[in-house]
């Protein structure tokens, strides 16, 4: 089976829930390891990343949070997504590590992922 995720997330937008939310928003959204590891501007890119994630599992499982998923910036357009192994476990995916893409534009950024 193929899974297909593709996520557009407005920067703009993101910043301000942000600004509205702060350290709220960030740890319902990232785990310690993308927090320490990416600055703000790339929170956006993790987001929509994860959000990307969701829509190829078709939902999030319930009791598990979008910290569930891990993201990694590989190069300047192209990223991992890691799901935790438990989380993984309830998931139909050939693997829980996925290569996708990104492309920031200047009001959004756009992600892609295949399984």
């Amino acid at each position: 089976m193929i899974s297909v995720g593709i996520d557009l997330v407005d920067i703009e937008r993101f910043k301000l829930a942000l600004s509205r939310s702060g350290e709220l928003f960030v740890s319902r959204i990232l785990n310690n390891y993308e927090i320490a590891k990416y600055d703000s501007y790339q929170w956006a890119i993790l987001f929509s990343a994860k959000e990307c994630a969701i829509k190829m599992i078709k939902q999030i499982p319930k009791g598990f949070r979008l910290r569930d998923i891990q993201v990694d910036i590989l190069s300047k357009d192209e990223l991992l997504v890691t799901f935790d192994e438990s989380l993984y476990k309830q998931v139909n995916l050939p693997t829980n590590s996925i290569k996708g893409t990104y492309k920031v534009f200047k009001d959004c950024i756009v992600t892609h992922l295949i399984a």
